[in-house]
């Protein structure tokens, strides 16, 4: 391999194009020379001066300047054109440079500003042909001319319904994947919501149950061991409760399934009796006929009745809350009622639970309602049972 091609291998990629363009230019500038000094498809002949070989290379200049400056290099292709043509030289070569030109020129004009342009290029170049050639319209050297113009811009307009057509593409694309990515940034943050929920429903009811027991065998260690020890298996049981949750929904997280947890309405009752074992309560009226209801449903309502007994566990006084669930037609309902110390009222409305709660009810199509005046705390929630999770 001689050193000139190891240069040539050696540059970059937009060099080799560089370098292709100006290859294909010099070669184009060379056929004009030759078209101006042999004659094609012409049967006049012309004598070859000094000016027509000057403009002939002026035409090659400007078809190495078009490339950077498409609509000057346009102009003075036109210009030159028109001036070799005035000088005497026929046929479709006067024409070469300047559908060259236009064909770069359509890059960068809008199709219609490309129309216009390349309509006054061609009538100007037809115009100074007619004027300064004695031919007739079965000449085929006007024939060769206006056809090269024609093919030109045809040429042009296809190339540029291409490039647009994949810029389309490109753009679609592009927002295609811009939509994706805000779908999963927006599933992942309702996601890290989920369970930023569960969470809380889960670690936050259980030790704040934990808490009350130790409280409750703090005090009775000493004078009543026996209830303390009750106390503490309650603890134990809690914990294991929580245990055992906290593991499925790591399962759940992991194995991307939907299994129905110990969050049921099957476990109503044991989480109302829980409760009572902590001192609180619960006065319940319940509906007979709970089951069958779609999971969402039963989760959301299981959660918030967790949050709302924990809640009214901590801050009821007394330690008495009245729930009743009823099952309607269409929509399941929950009403929970507690009196409350003013001295509770800020902590009532503060934290995330209360959050959470209405988060959950309104994913489904849930209404919530959160009133607390004269003393009176009341969490109001209606479901629908036709919700999709």
């Amino acid at each position: 391999m001689g050193p000139c091609a190891w240069k040539i291998g050696d540059m970059s990629l937009g060099q080799r194009s560089l370098v292709k363009k100006a290859f294909a230019d010099l070669l184009v500038t060379a056929l004009i020379l030759f078209g101006v000094n042999r004659p094609i498809f012409s049967a006049d002949k012309w004598g070859v001066t000094q000016g027509m070989i000057v403009i002939a290379l002026l035409l090659g200049v400007a078809l190495f300047a078009r490339r950077r400056f498409p609509i000057s290099g346009l102009v003075i292709s036109v210009i030159l054109s028109m001036m070799l043509i005035a000088s005497g030289v026929s046929g479709p070569v006067t024409g070469l440079a300047p559908a060259l030109s236009l064909f770069t020129a359509s890059e960068h004009l809008s199709t219609r500003r490309f129309l216009g342009v390349a309509a006054f290029s061609i009538a100007s170049l037809v115009g100074s042909f007619i004027l300064f050639e004695p031919v007739t319209l079965s000449d085929p050297a006007l024939f060769a001319f206006i056809a090269l113009q024609i093919i030109a811009v045809a040429t042009a307009l296809a190339a540029k319904s291409r490039r647009e057509n994949l810029q389309l593409l490109e753009l679609r694309a592009l927002q295609a994947e811009e939509s994706k990515e805000s779908e999963a940034r927006s599933r992942v943050g309702a996601e890290r919501l989920r369970i930023a929920r569960d969470l809380h429903d889960l670690i936050g009811h259980q030790l704040a149950a934990t808490a009350l027991h130790a409280e409750l065998a703090e005090r009775l260690v000493e004078n009543s061991p026996d209830a303390a020890v009750d106390s503490l298996r309650a603890i134990k049981d809690s914990a294991r409760q929580s245990l055992g949750e906290l593991a499925q929904m790591l399962r759940v997280l992991r194995d991307d399934d939907e299994p129905r947890t110990l969050a049921s309405m099957a476990n109503i009752y044991s989480l109302i009796e829980s409760h009572r074992n902590y001192g609180l309560e619960v006065i319940e009226r319940l509906d007979k006929d709970l089951t069958g209801l779609p999971a969402a449903v039963e989760l959301v309502v299981f959660r918030s009745l967790q949050e709302a007994l924990t809640n009214a566990g901590k801050y009821s006084t007394p330690k008495k809350v009245e729930l009743e669930i009823k099952r309607q037609p269409d929509s399941l309902e929950l009403h929970l009622a507690n009196k409350f110390s003013s001295d509770v009222s800020k902590t009532l409305s503060a934290g995330y639970g209360l959050l959470g709660l209405a988060e959950r009810v309104e994913a489904i199509g849930g209404l919530v309602q959160i009133s607390k005046q004269d003393g009176e705390f009341e969490i109001s929630i209606s479901i629908p049972l036709n919700s999709e999770a």
